[in-house]
């Protein structure tokens, strides 16, 4: 074990391990620029971990703005005019990066939900990847957990949730 000091007093400036303490470069507030910089869209803003992101980000000053539902607009009744609005406000707001916290929870495979889920958690992410891709913005997709390779086919039967979140992962592959 080595050791060393901190700027920050990060363990006691001594190394843990392999892990050495954390030392501020020169380029620290060169980061912070490139950081003010991000401009972020965000899908699933109004949900649980969304919520939650929208908030860090509102506290931490960022430029970000969510995926603006228009009334009575879903991909089911019209994908073509979705498609459109979607892709425009994305194309309005010139993001670096696109975040797909979006999803349709279900137990089960009760019929009246699979419009739903297949909206959610496949067509919307194919939709904001395709955007990201043509804006030239970096997209990130927030999967699931059961989506580990450990779980990799033992639980898809059980749910619609899990069947279209692997779907959609399987699919965005396809994207750079």
């Amino acid at each position: 074990k080595s050791s060393g000091t901190s700027p920050s007093g990060a363990h006691g400036g001594k190394a843990i391990g392999n892990l050495k303490p954390r030392q501020h470069s020169a380029n620290f507030r060169e980061s912070e620029k490139i950081v003010l910089n991000l401009r972020i869209f965000l899908s699933g803003s109004r949900g649980f971990l969304g919520s939650h992101f929208s908030a860090l980000l509102d506290k931490e000053g960022l430029n970000w703005r969510g995926l603006e539902r228009t009334a009575g607009l879903t991909w089911r009744d019209n994908p073509k005019q979705f498609s459109e609005v979607v892709s425009a406000q994305i194309d309005e707001f010139e993001p670096t990066h696109v975040i797909n916290l979006a999803n349709h929870f279900t137990r089960g495979f009760p019929a009246s939900e699979i419009d739903n889920s297949l909206e959610a958690n496949v067509a919307l992410p194919l939709l904001l990847a395709r955007a990201a891709e043509k804006s030239s913005a970096r997209f990130l997709h927030a999967g699931s957990y059961w989506q580990l390779p450990f779980y990799s086919g033992k639980l898809e039967y059980q749910s619609q949730y899990l069947y279209t979140k692997r779907l959609a992962s399987r699919l965005l592959q396809n994207f750079k």
